[in-house]
């Protein structure tokens, strides 16, 4: 994906400015970040829904879910150690789901 925003942006600029190294590897890295926080955002809507056996549950909390996480990143751009302990909280968080989700797929095993 990078390798192609890099050949269209040696033929039509996109952005102001060259594109260096570092841009692209604060690019990365938030790509991974929020790359985790959806994933834990999946988990925690998952793991909402499943008690209650619901799909549209699982995807309005969802849409909720991301809808607050993308507001709080959007407000925080510029500062990206916060959204790195963003996205460490929300992991936190989403194995906390998992192990709660792990249990409850366990005794419903059981009976």
């Amino acid at each position: 994906m990078f390798s192609l925003f890099a050949i269209i942006e040696n033929s039509f600029h996109l952005l102001i400015g060259e594109v260096i190294a570092s841009i692209i590897t604060d690019i990365a890295v938030v790509t991974v970040l929020q790359a985790l926080n959806a994933s834990s955002i999946g988990l925690i809507a998952c793991s909402i829904a499943f008690p209650k056996k619901s799909i549209p549950t699982a995807i309005i909390s969802a849409v909720i879910l991301s809808s607050i996480f993308c507001n709080l990143v959007f407000n925080l751009t510029p500062n990206s150690t916060i959204i790195i302990f963003l996205t460490f909280f929300m992991l936190i968080i989403s194995t906390v789901f998992l192990i709660f989700l792990v249990q409850k797929v366990n005794t419903m095993e059981v009976v």
